[in-house]
C-alpha cells in the first residue's frame, strides 16, 4: 500500500510522470520478496507448504508466518529471521527510482521526509505506515474514525483481504460520505444483532469488475455473468463472515448476517461512508452504511 500512495503523491507533485510512475510500479512487481518465497529459497518450507499457507490465508485472518508456525512449518525465530531478510517495500521502490535515474537517493529520501511532513505522523505512526499496517492506513489515509469498532474493523479487514486475495497493488484515498446512488456492480450484505449495518462495494465498470472476480475465484469468465456476480458477493461474505467470527470469538458482539445480494443498480439512495480505493485493474469504492 504504501508505495502506491508514495509513488502517486510523487505523480502529483510532477516528480514522476504518470508513465514513470506506472513504470516503477510495475517492475516492483518483479521485485517484491514474499516471506513464503524466502522460506523456500532458504530450505526452510517446501512449496508444497507454502501453497498450502497461502491458501489458510483465503479462509483465516492470519499473517503467513503465524499459519506457518501454527502448522508446524517454522518456528517463531524462523519467521524472526525471515522477517529481517525481507526488505521494506519502500527500499525496493528506491532502488527501483534510482536505477532508473529518476531520483538520486537523497531527492528520494528528501521525498520521503516531505510525505511525511504533510501527513502529520509521528515517527512511530510513520514507520507502521511503512509497514503497511492496515489499521493506520485506515484512520490516517483513509481518514475513517476507529472509534467506530465496527466500521474500523471492517474496512481493515477488508484492505486486509483485498490484498492478501485479490491485488497487492492497492491504492487506499480518503473517504467521504455521500448517498448511495448512480451505481453499478454492487455487491451488498447487511449485519443485524448487537449491530445493524450494510456493508456494500461496486466497480466502477463492468471489466474492473470481471478483474476483482477473477482474481477472487481463480478462474476467467467470458462475460461479467452470473458466476462473476457469485464471485463478488462470496467475497464480500468471507469478509463479514469473518468479521462476525472474530467479533464473537473475542466477546466484542455479537452479530447475525444476511445473505449478500449482487444489484445492477443501486437498492436505496441512502446516505453511507464511502471508501474508495483503486488497484492495478480498476476503481473501486466499499461502503458502509449504520
Amino acid at each position: 500500500m504504501f508505495n502506491q500512495i508514495f509513488v502517486s503523491k510523487l505523480s502529483q507533485k510532477n516528480i514522476l510522470t504518470p508513465e514513470q510512475a506506472r513504470e516503477v510500479l510495475d517492475a516492483q512487481k518483479n521485485t517484491r520478496i514474499r516471506i513464503g518465497v524466502l522460506a523456500e529459497e532458504e530450505n526452510l518450507m517446501t512449496s508444497q507448504q507454502v501453497e498450502t499457507v497461502n491458501r489458510l490465508q483465503a479462509s483465516l485472518n492470519a499473517r503467513f508466518g503465524d499459519i506457518a508456525v501454527q502448522k508446524g512449518y517454522l518456528t517463531d525465530e524462523q519467521v524472526m529471521y525471515l522477517l529481517k531478510k525481507q526488505p521494506r517495500e519502500h527500499i525496493i521502490l528506491k532502488q527501483i527510482i534510482c536505477d532508473k535515474q529518476i531520483m538520486d537517493a537523497a531527492q528520494f529520501d528528501r521525498a520521503l521526509d516531505d510525505f511525511k511532513l504533510s501527513l502529520g505522523v509521528d515517527d512511530e505512526t510513520f514507520d507502521k505506515l511503512l509497514a503497511n499496517d492496515a489499521g493506520t492506513y485506515i484512520l490516517h489515509i483513509a481518514g475513517i474514525d476507529c472509534g467506530d469498532l465496527l466500521m474500523s474493523e471492517y474496512t481493515k479487514l477488508f484492505i486486509t483481504l483485498v490484498i492478501r486475495l485479490i491485488d497487492r497493488e492497492v491504492l487506499v484515498k480518503k473517504a467521504y460520505t455521500a448517498k448511495l446512488n448512480s451505481l453499478k456492480y454492487l455487491a451488498v450484505q447487511k449485519t443485524a444483532g448487537d449491530a445493524t449495518a450494510v456493508f456494500a462495494f461496486s466497480s466502477a465498470n463492468e471489466l474492473s469488475a470481471k478483474c476483482f472476480a477473477e482474481s477472487y475465484a481463480k478462474d476467467s469468465f467470458d462475460t461479467f455473468d452470473e458466476d462473476a456476480e457469485d464471485s463478488l458477493t462470496e467475497f464480500l461474505n468471507c469478509v463479514t463472515g469473518m468479521l462476525v467470527s472474530e467479533l464473537s470469538n473475542s466477546g466484542t458482539m455479537e452479530l447475525d448476517i444476511e445473505p449478500p445480494g449482487f444489484f445492477t443498480e443501486p437498492p436505496s439512495s441512502q446516505e453511507v461512508i464511502v471508501f474508495p480505493f483503486d488497484l492495478s485493474f480498476g476503481k473501486f469504492c466499499l461502503y458502509i452504511q449504520k
